[in-house]
């Protein structure tokens, strides 16, 4: 099990700049999620999957009800 990203780590990176922090954050999820929808797809039936997942992840991300 991959462990769980560390938000509060991550704020604490760019603590002056919070817009910063929040670009970062969101480039972390996105890399994770990129990442895990790869390893899974990469080498099967849809080998093109590395052209297209991390935009659509990104995309997942900052659609994504924060508040909930």
């Amino acid at each position: 099990m991959k462990s769980p990203i560390n938000v509060a780590e991550l704020l604490a990176k760019e603590r002056g700049n919070e817009q910063a922090g929040i670009k970062l954050l969101i480039e972390e999820v996105t890399a994770a999620a990129t990442a895990d929808v790869q390893s899974r797809w990469l080498n099967g039936p849809m080998k093109g999957v590395d052209l297209w997942t991390e935009s659509d992840c990104r995309a997942m991300v900052l659609y994504v009800r924060w508040s909930d």
